[in-house]
């Protein structure tokens, strides 16, 4: 940001803000706000201003960034900033975040405000996203498959290119796909929002097509290229974009993987253009409603009967506006923390250590159903 020859940064909260605590999402949202002031406040030190494009990562920063972007933007100091923030067409939860964020967007916009940025991705971070809901027993927040989220994106494409939705932003297509590309280009000149969409790529990703596009789009704007930014003795840290593009042309269903043959081989532009069709069919009708729905507020239905498979109970997702109604109340109720006595002494570890054998062997010796009990007396208690 203090670079006079950088106008444009993209950055994730999880990287100014580290270790976010998503039990405690008052606290977090506080930090996050403090840190989003100190970069919007070095944006506009410098001119010409540095435009901040807040970039997402994980379904559970989702709510975090939004909130955050649009609080501090509602600011005083901050009213006439323009900045941008990334939706996840992967997420249903982003068409509902994309209508928001156009409501708040005119409004602040009819008040003096200043524009935002719209940055619309598919999402990039699928497999981590399926790993992080295999570990805690999660449904995985993203859709089920790459149909879903082309459908999802054209749906937010589709709702937003409108010129009263667009009052208050511009929208950021991201994407390498030429029929998305092609199909959304053309939908912006009908609607006449065409200066109100800028066409982003990655750079040096298929670096002939983003010349075509980009002469094509140059009488309303440019094409904006992403790249990692970074001094030479920490260029280590830029390889982890080179392994994602990687990834991504390797994918079966990606259209990178197939863009080479599209010219040459006409079975494959067949299959891409079907694709597009299906997830176009798909976007009228496409569930808007979030994959998890996890409540911690309703009654539990989970019971076993000894000798029955157990199954673990799904860990708490704190980003969940009900769970988190239910965590405030919890800590709320118990407002005094907890202090366990410090052992001080050889003696006193000796004697802890001591304790703890005599229970073990105590509960091994128990017959398998009394121990179930017992352990479902504490886990009650608990």
């Amino acid at each position: 940001l203090e670079q006079p020859d950088i106008d444009y940064v993209s950055v994730k909260i999880s990287a100014v803000a580290s270790q976010l605590n998503h039990f405690a999402h008052d606290d977090s949202f506080r930090r996050v706000c403090e840190r989003l002031r100190v970069l919007f406040a070095k944006a506009v030190s410098v001119q010409p201003a540095t435009f901040i494009n807040l970039d997402m990562e994980e379904y559970h920063d989702l709510e975090l960034t939004l909130d955050g972007f649009m609080h501090v933007l509602d600011e005083p100091a901050f009213h006439q900033v323009e900045a941008g923030i990334v939706l996840q067409a992967y997420l249903p939860d982003s068409f509902d975040a994309l209508q928001r964020l156009a409501k708040w967007a005119s409004e602040r916009k009819a008040n003096g405000g200043g524009t935002i940025k719209v940055r619309l991705v598919k999402g990039a971070n699928l497999a981590m996203e399926r790993v992080d809901a295999a570990i805690h027993g999660w449904e995985q927040a993203p859709y089920g498959s790459k149909v879903e989220a082309d459908a999802n994106y054209k749906r937010c494409i589709d709702w937003l290119l409108h010129p009263d939705r667009m009052a208050g932003l511009r929208l950021g297509l991201a994407s390498h796909n030429l029929f998305d590309i092609a199909w959304t280009r053309l939908l912006s000149i009908e609607r006449g929002v065409a200066d109100r969409v800028q066409f982003e790529m990655l750079q040096g990703m298929a670096p002939s097509q983003a010349r075509v596009i980009g002469a094509d789009v140059a009488s309303d704007g440019r094409l904006l290229m992403y790249t990692p930014a970074v001094r030479s003795e920490n260029f280590d840290v830029a390889i982890s974009y080179l392994f994602r593009r990687l990834e991504e042309n390797a994918a079966d269903d990606n259209f990178m993987r197939h863009l080479f043959e599209l010219a040459e081989n006409p079975a494959v532009f067949d299959a891409q253009a079907e694709i597009f069709r299906q997830s176009m069919a798909l976007s009228s009708t496409i569930s808007q409603t979030p994959r998890r729905s996890q409540n911690r507020t309703a009654p539990s239905t989970a019971s076993y009967a000894i000798g029955e498979k157990f199954l673990n109970e799904p860990e708490t997702d704190p980003v969940l506006v009900a769970n988190r109604s239910w965590i405030n109340e919890v800590v709320a109720d118990h407002p005094k923390a907890v202090v366990a006595p410090i052992t001080t002494t050889i003696e006193g570890v000796d004697s802890v250590l001591e304790a703890a054998r005599r229970g073990f062997e105590t509960q091994r010796a128990m017959p398998l159903a009394e121990r179930q009990a017992l352990l479902h007396r504490v886990a009650d208690r608990l």
